[in-house]
């Protein structure tokens, strides 16, 4: 069983086999290690949202470009 800092499943009702975007950047972990865990679990992940996509997943940490 893979520990992080997170578990979508665990504190949310939602279905891991969804289509997920990742944007922004996180703090305890890397984007990369959340595409990952989706992955595992069954879900896709896109790269821009689209009429298909199931959830947006933001990464917290201030971002220039959020202005």
């Amino acid at each position: 069983m893979n520990n992080y800092p997170f578990a979508f499943d665990e504190v949310f009702d939602i279905d891991m086999t969804g289509k997920f975007v990742v944007t922004g950047l996180f703090t305890l972990m890397k984007r990369s290690d959340v595409v990952h865990y989706i992955y595992t679990h069954g879900g896709s992940v896109l790269s821009a949202p689209t009429r298909a996509t199931d959830y947006l997943i933001v990464g917290g940490e201030k971002s220039k470009t959020w202005s």
